[in-house]
């Protein structure tokens, strides 16, 4: 059977594991653009990510980068979009 795409879930679960693996100095809110699929073995593969922060750009990419996701509901090589805000935590 084909997943149903939930991606609020996913992204979800992509939040989580960003905010759990970087650790970055945010003095005002970063926005970011994320492009990414998934494979067979349900692992995030990073497309792109599109901010004015470079070394959020490089954060975002090794974080979740290859992580493999708990949900099954995305279709394998569809590429999926969501945007990340990033505020400061003062």
């Amino acid at each position: 059977t084909k997943p149903v795409d939930d991606i609020k879930n996913s992204t979800e679960e992509i939040g989580v594991i960003i905010k759990n693996s970087i650790e970055i100095e945010i003095t005002k809110e970063v926005d970011a653009l994320v492009s990414f699929t998934v494979n067979s073995d349900n692992e995030i593969a990073v497309l792109d990510v599109k901010t004015n922060n470079e070394e959020l750009k490089d954060l975002v990419k090794t974080s979740i980068n290859s992580k493999k996701l708990t949900s099954e509901k995305l279709t394998v090589g569809k590429e999926y979009q969501f945007v990340l805000k990033l505020r400061n935590n003062k």
